[in-house]
């Protein structure tokens, strides 16, 4: 199988088999590009939609950690510990879909 690295090296690729004569082998080489194209198209719709998801939960992080800031009344040990643990478990969450967004930028080999 063609490794693809780059989604519009693959365009160039499968534009120059597609007009020059070619022989079964390159018409192969084609079909797997096509292949492959197809493949990275929802792979790099999902990577846009992680991304997406990955500012979404880092702005309402940001957001919870400055409103826990501003409170002026002192929190009794229960509230505060709930709060802690709230952020930490969005911040696992944020860490883990950093990380996804990584794995289906290598597997799209996106820059």
């Amino acid at each position: 199988m063609i490794e693809i690295c780059n989604v519009p090296r693959c365009s160039s690729a499968i534009r120059s088999l597609r007009t020059g004569g070619s022989s079964a082998e390159e018409r192969r080489a084609l079909a797997e590009l096509l292949q492959q194209q197809r493949a990275a198209a929802p792979l790099a719709a999902r990577l846009a939609a992680l991304r997406q998801r990955a500012r979404d939960k880092e702005l309402q992080l940001k957001k919870c950690q400055e409103e826990y800031k501003k409170k002026d009344t002192i929190l009794g040990k229960s509230h505060s510990d709930t709060i802690s643990s709230i952020l930490q478990q969005q911040t696992m969450q944020i860490s883990k879909i950093i990380e996804e967004t990584k794995l289906l930028k290598d597997q799209l080999g996106v820059v």
